[in-house]
């Protein structure tokens, strides 16, 4: 798990914004959209305007590496794990 920070470009003090998520962000221009953890995660917004958090959907599964919010704050893409796990296949005697 991660946190967010915030400072000031010209200096100053680091203010934590979001104690806690799931190491996934997307940065828009009314604040940052954060999944809190990986299984059956709350989409969150972090609002620039007023510092507040609000909870914007509760997901179920599990969500996986791949975020981002459409320019005018419309849509969310994210990737979600379907089926964990893999499978082997040994193949011989290839050409």
């Amino acid at each position: 798990m991660a946190s967010l920070w915030r400072v000031p470009v010209a200096g100053g003090d680091e203010l934590q914004i979001v104690d806690s998520f799931a190491e996934q962000y997307a940065v828009t221009e009314s604040g940052i959209y954060f999944f809190t953890r990986w299984n059956n995660p709350e989409l969150k917004l972090y609002r620039f305007d007023d510092g507040q958090v609000e909870t914007i959907a509760q997901l179920s599964g599990t969500v996986n590496y791949g975020f981002s919010v459409s320019s005018d704050g419309r849509w969310l893409l994210y990737s979600r794990v379907e089926h964990p796990g893999g499978d082997l296949m040994l193949i011989e005697n290839l050409p």
